[in-house]
């Protein structure tokens, strides 16, 4: 494994989960990742929270904020932003939504039209939220440190990371240019060998130490345009297949370390994060460090 001059190569959030990325140079973080990333959620006339699984037409939704507290919601066929205005309420929270099943207690927004707008575009009734509180949090089974990790509207863990190196080794196996952009990551680091990442426990970037518990199993969202909002092809993760990119081939012991027997034959790209401790600040070209493999 080539492990000199491996860096930070870019970050990235999710402010709307299941909405367009935002690159950033520098990021705050603590052990509930990336400040900011997937606080708010757009969720269905029963509460439950909407991902590309469901709607791939999310993608083409963009946020925005003024950075003087104001946020905005970019929706396609419509000029203008709206703004996301919360309802009023004494309370914390005034509705209860769920994210994968689990309860969120919630912000409703009371902007006119902009529900609507979002309903128009995704086909059914929905409205958009801001989480307050979520008492979700990283499996125990797959929790090395000490901390009780948060993770808001996150499918399981606060950070995703994968390599610019073995995308480029699937964009030669696929046979096209695949972007980033498919696997949503929060953090991609560039100078390791390709797949490298699916071996290590433990890294540290800049001055803080990271654990890789989990690799990250792909689902249907890897295959979605992230600019057009639609699924395109069985790609990539026919050819993460064909790899042999599953956990049962990547990770002999997978029964002793926790996945499940569904997991197990689950394709993979990347690595879920964790960090023990309470936060600090990233920047792109941070050193990267492996410090323990599996």
């Amino acid at each position: 494994m080539d492990r000199m001059g491996a860096y930070l190569a870019s970050i990235h959030r999710y402010p709307l989960k299941g909405g367009r990325g935002q690159s950033l140079t520098t990021a705050q973080y603590s052990a509930r990742g990336i400040l900011g990333d997937r606080h708010w959620l757009i969720v269905d006339a029963v509460g439950d929270a909407l991902t590309q699984r469901e709607q791939p037409k999310l993608a083409m939704i963009g946020y925005w904020d003024n950075g003087m507290g104001r946020s905005y919601l970019e929706i396609p066929g419509h000029s203008t932003r709206f703004e996301l205005r919360l309802s009023r309420s004494i309370y914390r929270w005034d509705l209860v939504v769920r994210v994968h099943g689990q309860d969120c207690h919630v912000r409703t927004v009371a902007t006119p039209g902009v529900n609507e707008a979002l309903s128009e575009l995704l086909g059914q009734a929905v409205q958009v939220v801001l989480i307050s509180r979520c008492s979700r949090t990283v499996s125990e089974t797959f929790n090395p440190t000490q901390l009780k990790h948060e993770i808001a509207g996150a499918d399981a863990f606060p950070f995703l990371l994968t390599s610019a190196s073995s995308l480029r080794a699937l964009s030669d196996a696929i046979g096209t240019e695949l972007p980033m952009d498919r696997f949503r990551p929060n953090l991609v680091i560039e100078g390791l060998d390709p797949w490298a990442e699916h071996r290590i426990k433990a890294l540290g970037i800049g001055n803080q130490v990271f654990w890789a518990p989990k690799l990250c199993t792909r689902c249907v969202v890897t295959t979605v345009d992230q600019v057009e909002g639609e699924v395109t092809s069985k790609e990539p993760l026919a050819s993460l297949a064909r790899l042999g990119h599953r956990i049962r081939e990547l990770v002999p012991a997978w029964e002793t370390l926790g996945y499940s027997k569904k997991e197990s034959s689950a394709v993979v790209f990347g690595a879920n994060l964790l960090v023990d401790d309470f936060g600090g600040y990233l920047t792109v070209g941070d050193s990267v460090e492996v410090l323990e493999e599996w």
